[in-house]
């Protein structure tokens, strides 16, 4: 299970996960060690011990999708949204060529109040560690995300929105699917 290395004393986990003896492949193996000294009485129980994160190596060249970036870049959407439905709805309205009448108005101010209350909920979890509320958060956005998508492109099909409306369904199945491979949470038993 466990790989020798010429350097001797320093083993690490052949498949994914935290690298031991000091040699840090992970940064939560480092906060995990910081907390739990006491817990880990020799470093190859930190081998067997898998980084719910996956294995973080040092230029692969792979970009990770973190829960953070994405809540940061999508309550940015969310209050842009929200700005723009509250003050001028009638300019989306206008892109995506319906008809901006009372009721239209009416229910786009509406739509604004919701974009800034999940603005206001994804800038506040942006910060929260792995749990059932963060990964509930992840599913609902992508959920919501992926209807509002699938909902936009049936608008067009129908003929009761324009073009427009293709740049909003290109942002929200792009953010349906960050959420989903964002949405699990990371097992807690496995650092007991």
């Amino acid at each position: 299970m466990h790989q020798r290395h010429d350097s001797g004393d320093r083993r690490e986990h052949r498949s994914r996960g935290f690298a031991v003896a000091g040699r840090k492949c992970c940064r939560h193996a480092a906060v995990y060690l910081r907390n739990n000294r006491s817990r880990i009485r020799r470093p190859t129980q930190m081998a067997r011990m898998r980084c719910p994160y996956g294995k973080r190596g040092q230029g692969d060249g792979v970009m990770s999708l973190s829960y953070r970036h994405l809540a940061i870049a999508s309550s940015g959407i969310c209050f842009f949204l929200a700005l723009i439905w509250l003050v001028v709805p009638q300019l989306l309205l206008w892109v995506w060529q319906i008809d901006a009448s009372h009721s239209a108005l009416l229910m786009a101010r509406r739509g604004g109040a919701l974009f800034l209350g999940l603005g206001v909920i994804l800038w506040r979890t942006r910060h929260a560690d792995p749990s059932p509320a963060r990964s509930a958060t992840a599913y609902g956005l992508s959920v919501s995300c992926g209807i509002l998508a699938t909902l936009g492109a049936s608008e067009f099909m129908t003929g009761h929105a324009g073009p427009g409306i293709w740049l909003a369904v290109a942002v929200e199945y792009t953010l349906a699917a960050c959420f989903w491979a964002v949405r699990q949470a990371p097992n807690i038993d496995q650092f007991k």
